[in-house]
Formats: structure tokens, sequence, C-alpha cells
């Protein structure tokens, strides 16, 4: 094989794999985009408070060495000697802290797509998207309401 097909078989390869990666991306991408079908229930999820780490402060005493040499040259000799203890303040974490979560804000949507049987599936949406219908009665049509992504259920 030559240097020629060789380049070309690389290119092909870089190309085929980078096709398969995009149509993977593509294939995993569950969110966004517009929904219709009759409203059953909007949920508003309030906001989780971020959890700080639980830690102490430990005193540690660690023993201290120092090197001691006599002589001149060749004649030199070292030898540790002890330094006695050396005290320090360290900080040890018990437990790690959690991030906070935003609010979440959902619609419940029935006959999604007009398809009676695709009832009770929950989106997340925008807050303007949640007010719009939030005072509305269960049942009202909902046409091409944007959301960010489809959930299997309304909490955090």
């Amino acid at each position: 094989m030559n240097d020629s097909t060789r380049f070309t078989l690389a290119k092909f390869t870089v190309v085929a794999a980078t096709f398969t990666g995009l149509v993977a991306l593509t294939a995993c991408e569950s969110g966004g985009g517009t929904v219709s079908g009759r409203l059953d229930d909007v949920k508003y999820v309030k906001p989780v408070k971020s959890v700080p780490a639980v830690t102490h402060k430990e005193t540690r005493r660690e023993r201290q060495t120092r090197q001691v040499c006599t002589g001149t040259g060749t004649e030199r000799t070292c030898k540790t000697a002890d330094d006695g203890f050396k005290t320090r303040t360290v900080t040890v974490v018990d437990k790690p802290g959690k991030p906070g979560k935003p609010a979440m804000y959902c619609v419940e949507l029935d006959a999604v797509g007009n398809d009676t049987t695709e009832n009770d599936r929950w989106f997340k949406v925008s807050s303007s998207t949640y007010r719009q219908w939030a005072d509305k009665e269960e049942g009202v049509k909902v046409s091409k309401m944007p959301y960010e992504r489809e959930l299997n259920s309304c909490k955090h």
C-alpha cells in the first residue's frame, strides 16, 4: 500500500468516525422544541439551596529533623538530628458539600401530538411559559408550546 492510498484511507476513516459521532450525539439529544396537546397540570419546583461541606480543624504534630554536618572538605560528615515536634492545623472534610439546584417549571400534557394514548407527559418549560399556562383550566388546548426538554416527572 503506497502513501497516497494510506492517506486517502486515513481521511475516509476520520470522516466516517466524525459522522458516526454526530449521529450518536443527535440521537442522544432530548431537548428543545415545541409541543401540542391538552393541558393536564402545571408544577413549580422550588430551588434547592446548596449544602456546604462539613469540616473540622485538627491539630497535628509532626516530628521535625534537621541535618547537622561537621568537618570540612572530604572529612565532612552529616547526621540527621531530632529537632522536636512542629504543630500545624489542617482542615479535614468530613462530608463534601452539594451544589444547589435552580427552580424548575413544568407543564404536563395529555393527548400529545393529538394522540389520545400519549398522556401524562411532563415538559420542562421557561418561567414565562409556565406563567402563561399556570392559571388555565385542565383540558385547554395547547398549541406549539416551547419546551426545554421532556421529563419523566417534575422533581429535582
